[in-house]
């Protein structure tokens, strides 16, 4: 709620357009802030394991759990501010929403969460039933956790197990992504492209096209969000004008135009590529980052874990044959 009113304020006051690419940053943030609430009623959670009262593990916890969200915070911060450096259009307003929206969430940790929680277990209804806050199984008067807290997962035990999935992913990606290839949009392409409601079949409406047109078209039936309506999408890699004319006439008389769209690949591909040196930068400040406050094993782990993530992310791509736009590109970022 602080956030959107925030971002409502700078969009009245300062002229702050909110795009889709900024909604996508807010939602992002979203999760880093769900992830600074987990990580301070955890450390509260693993105090009151350790018998500390609830009011004392509620000071302490914060002490280390606020240094732990200010290390994660400030590397959304460096991604952000690399994309916005780096980058131009929808990426920079992503960059921009996601950095206001991740200081915020510091502020808020700080000055809300805190008196919040220190405030909450305080009443003695928390007192009696800490369970409403998320800290189940405390004893009756609140003081010590019973064994029921300790739920012990043995990690090192799976990761074997883990490997072999996680490695099978990797091969499956890197196999769809070489074999297949990614379903690039018309923005990384170049092309036409066309929305028609007709009842034709998608073979009557190949039938349908000038010949050199049909045999490289790309056409597929989708269905209108807003409407329900049935639609079929035509595809050409036809840029100039009168071609771009003889297909429109063309559709027309299978049916209704409801969308079209002419561009070039150098919009797409200019996005892609200042993308990629962002990520390339990232990478680099993030190494240096975390080793500078933890250590370079950490760093290592963390862009492996990255690294991990992208491969397999682009391979659900490659393997169920999404169309990749520059919106998918911010998504990865």
């Amino acid at each position: 709620v602080y956030k959107r009113q925030i971002i409502a304020f700078l969009g009245e006051y300062q002229g702050l357009a909110l795009t889709l690419a900024g909604i996508t940053g807010i939602i992002v943030s979203i999760g880093v802030s769900v992830d600074s609430n987990i990580v301070y009623f955890e450390h509260l959670r693993e105090d009151v394991r350790n018998g500390r009262t609830l009011r004392t593990a509620a000071d302490k916890a914060f002490e280390v759990a606020f240094s732990t969200i200010v290390k994660a915070d400030v590397a959304s911060l460096i991604g952000a501010v690399l994309l916005y450096w780096l980058t131009v259009g929808a990426v920079r307003g992503f960059a921009l929403y996601l950095g206001i929206a991740t200081l915020l969430d510091l502020v808020a940790t700080y000055f809300f969460m805190r008196p919040a929680v220190q405030w909450l277990v305080r009443r003695p209804r928390i007192a009696e039933s800490p369970g409403l806050i998320g800290v189940p199984g405390v004893g009756p008067e609140g003081t010590k956790a019973p064994t029921d807290l300790n739920r012990n997962i043995d990690f090192p035990a799976l990761w074997r197990r883990a490997l072999v999935v996680s490695a099978a992913l990797v091969v499956i990606s890197v196999a769809a992504l070489f074999g297949r290839g990614l379903n690039l949009g018309i923005d990384f392409e170049g092309g036409t492209s066309f929305e028609v409601a007709t009842e034709d079949s998608i073979d009557d409406l190949t039938a349908a096209l000038p010949p050199g047109v049909a045999a490289e078209a790309r056409i597929q039936e989708v269905i209108d969000d807003a409407t329900g309506e049935r639609l079929v999408r035509v595809r050409s890699a036809v840029e100039d004008a009168a071609g771009v004319e003889e297909l429109r006439t063309t559709l027309s008389e299978q049916g209704t135009i409801t969308a079209f769209e002419s561009v070039g690949p150098t919009w797409g591909q200019a996005i892609t590529d200042q993308a990629v040196r962002a990520l390339i930068f990232f990478f680099i400040a993030i190494a240096v980052y975390i080793s500078v406050r933890l250590e370079w094993k950490m760093a290592i782990g963390a862009l492996a874990a990255v690294a991990h993530d992208i491969i397999l992310s682009v391979g659900v791509y490659a393997v169920f044959g999404f169309e990749v736009t520059p919106a998918t590109v911010i998504a990865f970022l």
